[in-house]
């Protein structure tokens, strides 16, 4: 497959960064949590979801599959969502899957177009209107590692893509990779995927950006930044290395300073890009299991008092959503999905969290959840509905996930 022109303009523009202040440093605390307004619907899906993102506009869901991606169009009253439109990525394979299953996702800014990332290495561009391929390009020669990291870099069309032990940028105004940085395990890094990874790579699980700083998490333990614009290393987070953990996950305020990393051991950690030189400001325990799923959420929102400061969901092997206050390191609330949740995203305009995962062991797992704020005056933490049919279009049932997996699982990661 060959690159091919692909015209997208963005009207995404850099911000810059808001300088509250960052409490010192501190863990979280055991304190009772208060249970927040917040009413769940849900819906069982066909195989594994690995990304899910929100459109611009807050009007659509996007999630990223281990069949393929879909894009949603959930409500406001709470009842289960179901898929409008099918995400097919490029790139070989079955008819029915040509790339190997979508991995990452994302918006463009006009919400004209989604982004998807393989398990074959290719990053297509789709109409969000039907779904179909605008262009492609291939980040990973001959396939050989999936697409673990996807985020829109600026307003000129630039792309960061995380491919095995690299994080890439693409100009997608020309179907061409404007610059590579690879990455060499760190010193003090743990070596991850046994066997399957005999020379001890530094793989890419996940990335992150905002304005000039770009955040990828690796799988020797380390978060790297890099100078969004030509991928220039800034600096070295090894702090989850020197425990023994993989970086599963990043995420950087869209507010302020803050980045929130997540380990293979189920620990968060919170830092002030101001002071990195200080270490992590701030560790978040509460999981039991390896945490994928990071992404913040404004003061005050999900029914949160503002004393909570900045909010943190993060999502776990464990089957539970968190949701902390970086303010205080304080757990808010824990919300039951019943299976591994290997992403979340936050809908700032309409106040949702959305959840997916699976183990990929049990299909009945695989589960997309959604979370709002209830009314005020309404009751709280409603349990979910009933068994229901079959939706009328698609062939899943609908009924109450299983318990949380006892045991760690996700897909795997030697990339």
């Amino acid at each position: 497959m060959q690159n091919s022109p692909i015209f997208i303009a963005s009207d995404l523009a850099a911000s810059s960064f808001r300088t509250d202040d960052i409490p010192p440093k501190m863990a979280m605390t055991s304190e009772k949590q208060r249970n927040l307004p917040l009413c769940r619907a849900w819906r069982r899906v066909g195989g594994r979801i690995f990304d899910v993102a929100w459109s611009p506009a807050s009007e659509q869901l996007c999630t990223a599959g281990e069949d393929h991606g879909l894009i949603w169009s959930p409500s406001d009253d709470g009842n289960e969502p179901c898929p409008t439109v099918k995400l097919v990525p490029d790139g070989g394979g079955s008819s029915g899957n040509q790339g190997g299953g979508c991995m990452r996702c994302a918006w463009h800014p006009s919400g004209k177009y989604i982004l998807t990332g393989s398990a074959a290495g290719v990053v297509t561009v789709h109409s969000a209107a039907d779904g179909s391929s605008v262009g492609s390009v291939r980040a990973a020669a001959n396939g050989e590692h999936e697409v673990y990291g996807l985020t829109v870099l600026s307003n000129e069309g630039l792309l960061g893509v995380g491919v095995g032990d690299t994080v890439q940028q693409w100009d997608l105004l020309h179907a061409r990779q404007t610059a590579l940085t690879e990455f060499d395990a760190h010193e003090s890094g743990v070596a991850f995927g046994g066997t399957r990874n005999p020379e001890g790579r530094a793989y890419v699980f996940s990335v992150a950006a905002r304005g000039r700083v770009l955040s990828a998490s690796l799988s020797d333990g380390t978060c790297r930044l890099l100078d969004a614009q030509s991928l220039a290393p800034l600096h070295v987070l090894d702090e989850h290395a020197r425990r023994g953990a993989s970086c599963f996950a990043c995420a950087l305020s869209p507010s302020s300073t803050q980045l929130a990393t997540a380990a293979s051991d189920g620990v968060i950690l919170l830092y002030d890009l101001r002071q990195l030189k200080r270490g992590s400001l701030g560790e978040l325990g509460g999981h039991t299991s390896a945490v994928h799923g990071l992404a913040f959420a404004p003061a005050g929102s999900l029914g949160s008092s503002v004393d909570d400061g900045e909010l943190l969901t993060t999502g776990s092997n464990d089957g539970m959503v968190r949701i902390a206050g970086t303010r205080s390191c304080k757990s808010v609330c824990s919300l039951h999905v019943g299976g591994p949740v290997l992403c979340t995203a936050v809908d700032h305009a309409r106040d949702r969290i959305a959840s997916g995962g699976g183990s990929g062991a049990c299909a009945t797992d695989n589960v997309l959840s959604l979370w709002s704020s209830l009314p005020s005056g309404a009751a709280t933490s409603p349990q979910p509905k009933s068994p229901q049919p079959k939706c009328g279009s698609c062939d899943d049932e609908h009924h109450e996930p299983d318990q949380p997996a006892t045991e760690d699982s996700r897909m795997d990661e030697d990339a």
